[in-house]
């Protein structure tokens, strides 16, 4: 298998990758802030944390790191979703709210 090619964008990009695929999310996320079990939307988050991994190596710094992080969050969202951890749920929710506000001020402020 030959190697992934990263290819870096600026910050101005990278955020308006961030902006495009979290307003793909926005009704799960809202769902899960609300303190929801959003098992429903479980395919939308599998599919954005592979977004967000894809943003969060092609973005620099700050950017890249809450980026690379939320695509993290959602894969442990997703794994606890697919075993059924509704108590885990909750606080993985309160992770990636404060991961996503942390993005937007961070994008808000470049």
């Amino acid at each position: 298998m030959a190697p992934t090619t990263v290819v870096r964008v600026s910050q101005k990009e990278a955020c308006a990758r961030v902006d495009s695929a979290l307003d793909r999310l926005r009704d799960p996320l809202q769902l899960l802030a609300d303190g929801g079990t959003p098992v429903s939307w479980t395919d939308d988050f599998r599919q954005g944390a592979s977004v967000f991994h894809q943003i969060g190596q092609a973005a620099p710094g700050t950017v890249g790191y809450f980026t690379e992080g939320l695509g993290g969050d959602l894969d442990r969202l997703v794994t606890a979703l697919d075993a059924r951890e509704n108590g885990a749920v909750p606080a993985i929710g309160d992770v990636i709210t404060n991961r996503v506000r942390n993005l937007k001020n961070t994008c808000l402020n470049t």
